[in-house]
């Protein structure tokens, strides 16, 4: 699937619709670009798609939405069920993030002051096997690092 801000702010979405990961509130697919309605009213700054799942920020950085697949916890809500609509990730409200990038299994966040947060596979986002985290948390080992930027391949983490 694709996801794409327009200069206005306005969230796009196309492609396989599995899981809700275009946020349309359906699994159907869909083969042109079509407005994710819930979010008509937020102007977006930034989309990133993972495998099954998708996370949007607010332009100013203070707001953040996933949708899709929700194994492993990635969309970072704390459950486990796939949504089918944006739902706001309440623990990121105004955190400041400066970037959100997605995985296969897991979603990466780069906050404004420099930390950064992960969710989802735990082989995937550097924590303990077994220890697949459903909420955002602040990645060990960087704790006493200011990181400047992210990158996200299938299955690993550049900070």
């Amino acid at each position: 699937h694709s996801a794409v801000v327009t200069n206005d702010g306005a969230l796009y979405t196309f492609g396989n619709g599995d899981y809700g990961r275009l946020g349309h509130g359906r699994t159907e697919h869909k083969n042109s670009p079509k407005i994710v309605e819930a979010l008509d009213t937020h102007c977006i700054g930034q989309v990133s798609c993972g495998l099954s799942h998708t996370v949007c920020v607010s332009e100013d950085g203070q707001m953040m939405w996933s949708f899709g697949d929700d194994d492993y916890g990635k969309l970072g809500l704390g459950g486990g069920a796939a949504m089918l609509k944006p739902q706001l990730v309440e623990s990121l409200l105004y955190v400041g993030i400066k970037k959100a990038c997605c995985g296969s299994q897991f979603t990466v966040l780069l906050l404004r002051d420099g930390s950064v947060y992960t969710c989802g596979h735990s082989q995937m986002i550097g924590i303990r096997q077994g220890d697949s985290s459903k909420t955002p948390c602040r990645l060990l080992g960087l704790e006493h690092s200011t990181v400047d930027d992210i990158a996200v391949g299938a299955e690993h983490t550049l900070a």
